[in-house]
This record gives structure tokens, C-alpha cells and sequence, in this order.
């Protein structure tokens, strides 16, 4: 499915007192040919293994307290 409406503006829009009801999901791409994602999933993929050093540093942190 496309959808041009900008994300922002999806979520704008349902909104319910400033939150997103749990029923609400991003738009998928209809594609049989690509790799499907949860919402989110890419973005934690990506960071993860390709790198955001300032992110990466935080779960250093974190996990001291963790163990």
C-alpha cells in the first residue's frame, strides 16, 4: 500500500488524547518482494549493527547497572 500522506501527519492524525491508540500501526508496504519489518524493527536493527556511537554508549552504561 502507498501512502503519501508524511508520517508525521499519520500520527498527527490519530492521535487520541495525546496518544496513539493500541491499535494504531504504520502503513506496510505491500511489496512480496521485500524483507517485512515490525514497526520500529529496522530502526533497532540498524542502530544496533550498523552503529550510532552516542546510542551504543548509552547501552554500555545501562548495562553496568543491569548485572
Amino acid at each position: 500500500m502507498k501512502n503519501n500522506i508524511p508520517l508525521i501527519e499519520l500520527i498527527k492524525n490519530n492521535l487520541l488524547n495525546g496518544e496513539l491508540p493500541d491499535s494504531f500501526s504504520l502503513p506496510k508496504d505491500d511489496d512480496p518482494n521485500k524483507v517485512k519489518w515490525a514497526d520500529g524493527a529496522f530502526d533497532g536493527v540498524s542502530i544496533f549493527h550498523m552503529g550510532h556511537p552516542e546510542i551504543i554508549a548509552d547501552f554500555s552504561k545501562r548495562d553496568r547497572f543491569i548485572k
